[in-house]
């Protein structure tokens, strides 16, 4: 199966190409590992075959982690999918003649876009959480997880640090922490605890349209180099113990 011509999902069908621009292992990780399978009506991942002698318990668990990992797989890809529409929402926003509409609807989709954001990585944690279950791990967090590689680690701690305090400070707390300028809103970033205490200067603000795109660009990268990671384990473990994807 190829990604995304053989996904009958309309989700992806209609993000994939914006998506894969920044995580295009996206489509590797959904070709080998979870793809659908052609025998049941409903939308399930690859079955796998088992070694005889496996115990029937074991198995069902090795399924069940399975199933669940494709499910936070493809909420991942809705989360993003999610994020891409609201920076689209934002930039429609611009462009309202009527002030108050337009400054609703522009925070709005920004508010929007950053759950969206901190739900994907939700949605990762989850699927971290699934994988290790699968490969028989103790619980172990992302950070554990790369804990062997430096730069990877510290983007994932930049973003969720940069998502939570844009989130907490800026959408939770401070909606009217803002500057107009060329047409477009400005915001203090880093966001401070209590913005509304900023005196707001060009040279202190970022163009917030352009910080949402960043975000969701670190995010995508991101993604696409951890989830190389999370899939040799998996393939190293299945190919250990005889266990097969039948795609």
């Amino acid at each position: 199966m190829k990604f995304p011509s053989d996904s009958k999902d309309l989700i992806e069908i209609r993000f994939a190409s914006t998506i894969l621009k920044n995580f295009p292992y996206y489509a590797d990780f959904w070709e080998e590992f979870i793809g659908y399978d052609k025998t049941k009506k409903i939308l399930s991942p690859f079955p796998l075959k088992f070694p005889k002698g496996m115990h029937k318990q074991t198995q069902q668990l090795i399924t069940q982690n399975h199933e669940q990992i494709a499910i936070h797989y493809y909420s991942i890809f809705c989360g993003l999918s999610g994020a891409h529409f609201q920076i689209e929402k934002a930039s429609e926003a611009l462009k309202e003649k009527d002030k108050g509409k337009k400054h609703f609807l522009f925070w709005e989709a920004f508010g929007n876009f950053y759950m969206h954001i901190g739900n994907t990585r939700y949605y990762l944690m989850k699927l971290w959480e699934e994988a290790r279950k699968l490969l028989c791990l103790p619980k172990t967090s992302i950070e554990d997880l790369l804990s062997g590689n430096a730069k990877l680690k510290e983007q994932y701690t930049d973003i969720k640090n940069n998502t939570l305090q844009t989130r907490h400070n800026l959408v939770h707390y401070a909606r009217n922490s803002y500057a107009i300028l060329e047409k477009k809103y400005w915001i203090p970033f880093p966001p401070p605890k209590n913005p509304k205490n900023i005196m707001l200067n060009k040279t202190k603000l970022k163009d917030a349209t352009e910080q949402m795109e960043s975000d969701l660009k670190d995010m995508e990268i991101f993604l696409n180099s951890i989830m190389h990671i999370i899939k040799n384990k998996l393939y190293i473990h299945f190919t250990q113990n005889n266990i097969k994807i039948v795609r």
